[in-house]
């Protein structure tokens, strides 16, 4: 079903209630004896005209309003589409990235690197700010002592034992 089709129907049904209200008011107005006066007659054709004509508007409106609605929900399906295909294409890149980076250079082996040693490179202290809610319901800042501790581990790949790699990690002690 169309928009022009469901403004068609709802004009035809609005046009027959403004049919009908308009027949009841002149079989009202009629039973008044104020014929005699033709100016009252004049504005209260031009009352039933000015309904009409509003009620008019207030329909072109609507259709106006679903068309407008119709073209945003394009332009949603168009920019979903649109971050779907780049969010698929940023994942591409990212699992590529992550294969060059987990493959052998030597025997181009994928995901065979394993941990072959580990070793602490460096330990220090530092001042860590942490936040305290006290039961007044005031947030405290204070600083506590913790320990960073730096590791290196060496990776060689489980399948040719030929290639090692070492990656650097610090980390907070518990």
């Amino acid at each position: 079903m169309t928009l022009t089709d469901i403004l068609g129907s709802t004009l035809s049904f609005v046009w027959d209630i403004i049919a009908t209200v308009c027949g009841f008011l002149y079989d009202i107005l009629s039973k008044i004896p104020i014929s005699e006066t033709p100016w009252i007659n004049f504005i209260i054709s031009l009352l039933i005209i000015l309904f009409i004509l509003g009620i008019i508007g207030y329909l072109v409106d609507q259709a106006k309003e679903k068309e407008r609605e119709a073209e945003w929900a394009v332009y949603r399906a168009e920019r979903e589409a649109r971050e779907a295909k780049e969010k698929a294409e940023l994942e591409a890149e990212e699992k590529a990235k992550q294969d060059a980076e987990n493959t052998c250079p030597k025997c181009h082996a994928m995901y065979q690197f394993v941990l072959e040693s580990k070793k602490e490179i460096d330990r220090y202290q530092i001042n860590k700010e942490v936040w305290e809610r006290k039961a007044n319901g005031k947030d405290v800042s204070r600083y506590v002592k913790c320990t960073k501790v730096v590791e290196e581990f060496t990776y060689v790949c489980d399948n040719c034992h030929d290639y090692r790699f070492t990656k650097e990690e610090t980390r907070e002690l518990e």
